[in-house]
């Protein structure tokens, strides 16, 4: 029997009996998607980071308090 992780196998039509057990075993693991998971697997974490810098803002307008840290 070979095997392969579901994100790498195309998609196929899945009987409905099939499609049931597989839910109900989901279901009776207790199965909880993560993203951290995900992005473990892919080896993307679709995330979107920034950078504020408080100190140009603190040299455009004096008057402006610097976040806390």
């Amino acid at each position: 029997m070979v095997t392969a992780p579901a994100h790498k196998v195309k998609r196929q039509i899945i009987a409905a009996e099939m499609r049931e057990r597989v839910l109900s075993a989901i279901d009776g693991l207790g199965f909880v998607r993560t993203n951290a998971a995900r992005s473990l697997v892919t080896g993307r974490a679709d995330t979107v980071g920034f950078v504020v810098l408080a100190r140009v803002m603190l040299e455009q307008d004096p008057g402006v308090a610097a976040p806390a840290l």
